[in-house]
């Protein structure tokens, strides 16, 4: 939709058919769409944000897009691609490995855990600690 020329119109047309105040809607767009047409990009998301329809990206970190470019986005909106934090987890890790950090924390470990289910992590790690 939004790499019609009629994108914007099209959405207020759209909220005032539904009945729906324009703040109700929310459009999206994928990294890969950004890129295409930056400028373009950024002029029709800018004009649907002033109408006050809600703007966001899908994907990010899939796409060839950089931090600047997103900068530039007006979005309200940012859904990062799993496979990039992935990737952000294991270097961090990484590097706390090669700087000799012997505390980690996070999700990079577990997701967040009632008390009881912690304890059974931690003994685990415990065990597996004192077997080294």
């Amino acid at each position: 939709m939004l790499s019609s020329g009629g994108a914007v119109s099209n959405s207020a047309t759209a909220d005032n058919a539904a009945d729906l105040p324009a703040t109700a809607l929310e459009v999206e767009i994928t990294e890969s769409m950004a890129v295409k047409d930056h400028q373009a990009t950024v002029f029709k998301l800018d004009r649907l944000r002033q109408i006050g329809i809600k703007t966001s990206m899908d994907d990010f970190g899939t796409g060839h897009s950089s931090l600047s470019q997103l900068q530039q986005l007006p979005l309200d909106t940012l859904k990062v691609d799993q496979a990039l934090v992935q990737c952000i987890r294991f270097n961090q890790l990484r590097f706390l490995m090669q700087q000799d950090s012997d505390e980690r924390q996070g999700f990079l470990f577990s997701k967040p855990l009632p008390a009881d289910e912690f304890e059974v992590l931690l003994k685990a790690d415990i065990g597996q600690t004192n077997a080294l």
